[in-house]
């Protein structure tokens, strides 16, 4: 009944299997640990270049504001016959531009952080018994 017993060759390969597959584990556990902090470091560069570009935004948004409520204006003092015309017509559309431009604030979706779930592979092959008819009569 040998055969369904690790020999001592086979227990040995086997702890080296389970001690590189834990070794591997750390590793990828580092690795992922290693890219969610770069992930930190860099989305923090981005959060200050995106903030910095909103703040811009909002002058550019003062800026179309003033520009629309001052083609309104203009256009406002033509008469009715000139509204109407091709002029009017162009100048209305050159408002509508103005004052229907979007400027909602800049953002950026950031990828999530990676998480290593351990799939506990060298807990599963180091679980199984050397020899299982350990303690069974034999038949």
């Amino acid at each position: 009944m040998a055969e369904f017993k690790l020999t001592k060759e086979q227990e040995e390969k086997r702890g080296d299997l389970v001690a590189r597959l834990q070794e591997a584990s750390d590793e990828v556990d580092q690795a992922v640990s290693d890219f969610n902090e770069t992930l930190i470091d860099a989305r923090e560069g981005v959060d200050s270049a995106v903030a910095a570009y909103n703040v811009i935004l909002k002058d550019v948004r003062r800026f179309t504001e003033d520009m629309a409520t001052q083609a309104e204006e203009a256009i406002e003092e033509k008469s009715d016959k000139w509204k109407e015309s091709d002029r009017g017509h162009a100048a209305s559309e050159w408002l509508y531009e103005w004052a229907n431009i979007d400027l909602e604030d800049a953002e950026i979706d950031f990828p999530e952080e990676l998480s290593w779930d351990n799939p506990g592979h060298a807990d599963e092959l180091e679980g199984i018994a050397e020899d299982p008819l350990e303690g069974l009569e034999a038949a």
